[in-house]
């Protein structure tokens, strides 16, 4: 059974492998195998960083290739400014020749993709415009202008036009009105010069540029990069961060290792691998998370403070150097500490009463060889001071006039040997708390 399960993965996982590898690449000929290939690089959908990931990939491959140029094929609503932005200048920075290719839409942030190539062609019925960043606020504003005029300044085309796109207070004679953002079908945008021509299909632009004698391979985003594009939302992404840091909470509070550190392991290995296929993260970026985690474990082991700190500060370091941004790395660490105190809480006030809790806090037996005591009812207790025997994280074992007792705190984890103070008895529950001294 243990081989017929073994066999069953493998053949999952090569499927899944050779799914992706049929999803990112189908090549087909040209009349003539002379001179390099066409890339065809299709962006369709909203833009997120699994798109950017992927064509940053396929640039890099067609530049490698010494292909002879790149189609980029754009209908697209819009999506991330800053995925954008890394298309842009991917695109800028490729040796091999760019045409830009719309065949439906360049809405919103498509605008910047399009224009950052120094061919533009549209379909007929396609449009481009309605560049109107979200959230709109005067220093995203400037700034996404600022990143459309240099595109167009640097591929020769009309800077205040593609400006208008983004900011309804621009206006242009006979173009467009104060008050509104500039959209412009196909035919206006091939009469004001940001596209070079109107042409209805892929063939049409391959004869036109005279690369139709070039075999095609046409890219398409790999399983993966879909992944990592749904991975890296910004709710996806701090959802997988809460989950992983509550699972892995609840597996050092609880000892539930088994079922909790694998949930927590999976969210934070797909928070950890959406951003690697985007090209968010390098492979140095997930080993520092993974070092910090083993810090912490080893916290546990060997109390000291030392470890633990380490491993936070690099769990810390590991988050923000993932994120997008410094802010959403603060926001996926914010999201990820209050989930994580919430369950923590809840747990420490759950354990008492659960079943899964009462086989980790020994029942009522009394030795009179090993001086144990636990208690079912032991109301007498409130208010004394004893010693920790073993590390409470946040369950473990306290002695009271020469009494060990199963004690819980409200969540703190005490080290061994710490004063504490028996703050309340529910039932077979003693809950303590550590004794602050004075001076």
């Amino acid at each position: 059974m243990g081989r017929r399960k073994k066999i069953l993965a493998g053949t999952v996982c090569i499927l899944l492998v050779g799914a992706g590898l049929l999803s990112s690449v189908i090549i087909g000929s040209g009349e003539s195998e002379s001179g390099g290939s066409v890339y065809i690089i299709p962006i369709h959908g909203v833009i997120d960083w699994g798109v950017a990931g992927f064509v940053s990939r396929v640039l890099r491959e067609a530049a490698q290739a010494n292909a002879r140029a790149v189609i980029v094929e754009i209908d697209t609503p819009g999506g991330r400014l800053d995925a954008v932005i890394d298309i842009s200048a991917a695109m800028f920075a490729s040796p091999v020749p760019v045409i830009s290719f719309v065949t439906h839409e360049a809405t919103s942030a498509g605008v910047l993709i399009t224009i950052s190539a120094p061919e533009v062609v549209m379909a007929p019925g396609s449009t481009i415009g309605a560049a109107e960043p979200r959230p709109l606020d005067e220093k995203v504003l400037s700034y996404w202008k600022s990143r459309l005029r240099a595109a167009a300044e640097t591929t020769n085309r009309d800077p205040i036009l593609v400006e208008a796109m983004a900011d309804a207070r621009i206006e242009i004679e006979g173009v467009v009105e104060h008050g509104r953002i500039l959209s412009l079908t196909a035919e206006e945008a091939l009469a004001l010069g940001l596209t070079d021509d109107i042409l209805a299909t892929r063939e049409a632009v391959l004869r036109v540029y005279n690369l139709k004698q070039y075999p095609l391979v046409v890219i398409y985003p790999a399983f993966f990069e879909h992944i990592a594009g749904w991975v890296t939302h910004p709710i996806i992404s701090s959802l997988l961060f809460s989950v992983g840091s509550l699972a892995i909470t609840m597996a050092v509070m609880t000892g539930c290792w088994a079922i909790t550190a694998p949930i927590g392991m999976v969210a934070l290995l797909l928070f950890f691998g959406g951003h690697l296929f985007a090209g968010l993260v390098g492979w140095e970026i997930l080993l520092l998370f993974v070092a910090s985690i083993a810090l912490l474990i080893a916290e546990l082991f060997v109390p000291g403070g030392i470890l633990g700190l380490l491993g936070a500060g690099g769990i810390i370091a590991s988050i923000i150097m993932a994120a997008p941004s410094p802010q959403e790395g603060a926001i996926y660490l914010g999201a990820g500490f209050v989930v994580s105190v919430i369950g923590a809480v809840v747990a420490a006030k759950a354990m008492g009463r659960s079943r899964i809790f009462s086989r980790l806090v020994l029942q009522h037996e009394e030795s009179v060889d090993s001086g144990y005591t636990a208690v079912p009812e032991r109301s007498d207790l409130v208010g004394m001071i004893g010693r920790v025997i073993t590390p409470l994280r946040p369950v473990g074992i306290a002695e009271f006039s020469d009494s060990r007792v199963d004690v819980v705190t409200d969540g703190e984890f005490i080290d061994k040997d710490t004063v504490v103070e028996v703050r309340k008895v529910e039932g077979a529950r003693v809950v303590v708390r550590r004794v602050r001294r004075n001076g």
